[in-house]
């Protein structure tokens, strides 16, 4: 049986159009809220690395501020990260302009180098409570704002930084 040419381009392209929707669609919903409340959203760290004066900004809508929330921090690093920490400089803008600043410490790995976290190949994915049971004093946009505080000028080794708010279940 022989495909013309023509018919293999074809085949081609629309495997491109399917994967690069694919894709679109992916990155949509994994910035969106979902039915249930969770609104996750994640921030690629450009392979140039993380600047000490970057910040990275993620923006969600609280509906409802009679409920509780966990805000929970989501970070990906290289296998090759140097340090068993991170410190983070986080900030949280309520929607009447009230800045609320925070300095974390997060611990990545044990005192005799085992990874916190999933091992996936050469990275590596902790997810870390930030605050539990908090209420967000009103309803509509809320800014997080995330800068990374070593004294490193720039962290080559952190691929993905995170936020993770779901409803509080008590």
């Amino acid at each position: 049986m022989k495909i013309k040419l023509k018919t293999l381009f074809a085949i081609g392209l629309i495997l491109k159009v399917i994967k690069y929707l694919g894709i679109i669609i992916l990155v949509y919903f994994s910035t969106a809220c979902s039915n249930n409340g969770v609104i996750e959203q994640q921030f690629t760290i450009p392979q140039s690395g993380w600047h000490k004066d970057t910040v990275v900004t993620f923006t969600c809508n609280i509906e409802d501020n009679s409920d509780s929330y966990n805000i929970s921090l989501e970070i990906e690093h290289s296998n090759y990260y140097l340090n068993n920490n991170i410190w983070l400089f986080i900030g949280t803008l309520s929607p009447a302009g009230i800045l609320q600043k925070d300095t974390l410490n997060i611990i990545l790995a044990e005192n005799s180098g085992k990874w916190y976290g999933k091992l996936s190949g050469d990275n590596v994915k902790i997810r870390v409570p930030f605050k539990q049971a908090v209420g967000f004093p009103e309803n509509g946009e809320y800014k997080f704002f995330i800068q990374q505080g070593l004294r490193t000028d720039v962290l080559t080794t952190v691929n993905k930084i995170g936020i993770l708010i779901e409803p509080y279940d008590n």
